[in-house]
């Protein structure tokens, strides 16, 4: 373990409770290979967001689990918008 487990709860919690902080960033520990460290933004690959390869592995992601979410797709923020408003719905297929 490279830190204690209230400093690992810190980027949550800063996320949860800042205001005006980019919802299109990575936010941990920006010391050693960022495990460690004050809490701020890191860098990120390029392809963290591009939206064809989350489209890609949301799709395997519910193939493998069996779990599909019927969320509205389009504008930025619609999946945050649903899942605050509980417009998102969960359909299983108990695959094991």
């Amino acid at each position: 373990m490279v830190q204690s487990a209230e400093k690992g709860a810190y980027p949550e919690v800063m996320c949860a409770t800042e205001e005006g902080l980019p919802q299109d960033a990575y936010y941990g520990p920006t010391g050693r290979m960022n495990w460690v460290g004050p809490v701020g933004a890191c860098d990120m690959e390029p392809f963290v967001l591009d939206r064809d390869i989350a489209r890609r592995l949301w799709e395997v992601s519910e193939a493998e689990t069996g779990c599909q979410w019927d969320l509205p797709v389009g504008k930025p923020g619609s999946i945050r918008r649903a899942a605050s408003q509980g417009t998102g719905n969960l359909q299983t297929t108990n695959k094991v």
